[in-house]
């Protein structure tokens, strides 16, 4: 959790190909899928949030409470 949202900073292990997680967050609900196409634990990281691009790495935070699909890939 941020201040000003959601951080999304994946660092996953090398063999792991993609992961799922939910996370709530002040109401919402975020289903987050995140890719490991870098083949390692880090990488430069896309994200997208209902289908739209998100600048950052920060999820706006909700003024009411909603689901919402977030897809992080790791390049």
């Amino acid at each position: 959790p941020d201040y000003d949202g959601l951080r999304i900073d994946p660092c996953l292990p090398a063999h792991l190909a993609d992961l799922t997680i939910t996370r709530k967050f002040r109401g919402s609900t975020y289903n987050i899928h995140i890719v490991n196409r870098a083949g390692d634990e880090k990488g430069a990281l896309t994200l997208t949030m209902d289908g739209a691009p998100v600048a950052g790495c920060v999820l706006p935070a909700d003024a009411e409470a909603a689901i919402h699909t977030v897809e992080a890939v790791l390049e």
